[in-house]
């Protein structure tokens, strides 16, 4: 057995941790160590065997009496090897918990960028009068809306009513009409693949400029900036087909 081994066996026992502690206080004779204890003094001497075997303890003759003494050199290496690997793990433990809070700190991040959205405006001014401009804006028959030229149509133009298309691709959009005041503002919500399932809102408005209308669609809560490009290049599209349907027949 290697001598850090034997330190340990010594006092993994009680009593031999008892003898330690009271020879702290100084060198006592065999007599004096073994009183405390309710045990056989062969008992006492194999424990004092073992405790001198480990280098913990020394006999010292003087006269005629045998006097035990602590020796503290080899409690000190093993203290010195439990510091050791005491600081071994506190470094791996502070490791493992900067690691977790990393992660926690990369989820956080990623939960804040999942649910920060997008906004897109598109605005044109059309030659026609605001109650014109949004009964057509709501007309499927009218090429340049949103409803014009789809496989599958749908559209419930009342507050609360559901409107669906299947464009000619294949995608599918859907939503509610949640406000509809005819001839300032029209609001629904928005549904497609192309915002990842997610609910996002569309407010068109209409106001006077001139002999025409200002019209200005918002449409809020786009999941990312690819998916904004995109609905962005899609409403600029659509609006520049409607308002040529008005400048061509003026």
């Amino acid at each position: 057995m290697d001598p850090l081994s034997d330190v340990l066996t010594a006092i993994s026992h009680p009593t031999r941790r008892a003898i330690i502690g009271q020879l702290a206080n100084g060198p006592a004779r065999f007599l004096d160590v073994a009183k405390p204890f309710d045990t056989a003094l062969n008992a006492v001497t194999k424990h004092l065997k073992l405790l001198e075997r480990a280098g913990l303890i020394e006999r010292r003759k003087q006269g005629r009496e045998v006097f035990i003494s602590f020796r503290g050199e080899r409690l000190r290496e093993v203290a010195g090897w439990v510091n050791e690997y005491e600081r071994f793990w506190n470094e791996r433990l502070d490791q493992f918990e900067r690691y977790f809070e990393d992660r926690k700190e990369k989820v956080k991040e990623m939960t804040t960028a999942s649910t920060r959205t997008v906004e897109v405006k598109v605005e044109r001014t059309i030659p026609a009068p605001p109650s014109e401009v949004f009964d057509a804006w709501l007309d499927p028959k009218i090429p340049g809306t949103p409803w014009h030229e789809n496989n599958k149509l749908i559209v419930n133009a009342k507050v609360d009513g559901l409107w669906y298309w299947l464009s000619s691709g294949g995608t599918p959009h859907y939503g509610r009409f949640v406000e509809i005041d005819r001839p300032g503002r029209i609001r629904h919500s928005w549904m497609s693949p192309n915002t990842l399932g997610e609910e996002s809102m569309v407010a068109v408005t209409f106001q006077k400029k001139g002999e025409g209308t200002l019209m200005i669609l918002r449409h809020s809560g786009l999941p990312n900036d690819d998916m904004a490009k995109a609905h962005d290049k899609g409403w600029n599209s659509i609006f520049d087909r409607f308002e040529s349907i008005f400048v061509r027949g003026k």
